[in-house]
């Protein structure tokens, strides 16, 4: 996959993850420091994707494109806690009823 396809699927991932953490965000709580944490992750790839266009070197790039993998493999942890979350609430609900 060409790296300007890649920029820019990684941008439109962290516009979309941000856009939907601001709807949870209002919820306070854990969901509102959850989001913020996520959105955080998404927008760190984004801009060290950008930012390893411009690396001085191989290596430089090499360690750029290394942030990238960990701050998307956070956003994935994060958002898979954030699904358990959702299942555990859910229960709860369903039993108090």
């Amino acid at each position: 996959m060409a790296f300007g396809v890649i920029r820019e699927r990684t941008f439109l991932f962290a516009c979309d993850v941000t856009r939907a953490m601001l709807k949870v965000e209002r919820q306070g709580g854990i969901a509102g420091a959850f989001s913020l944490q996520i959105a955080t992750a998404a927008s760190s790839a984004a801009s060290n994707i950008e930012e390893s266009d411009d690396a001085s070197s191989d290596r430089d790039f090499r360690a750029k494109e290394r942030i990238v993998l960990r701050e998307l493999k956070e956003t994935r942890l994060r958002l898979r806690i954030a699904n358990e979350l959702v299942k555990i609430v859910a229960t709860i609900i369903r039993t108090i009823r």
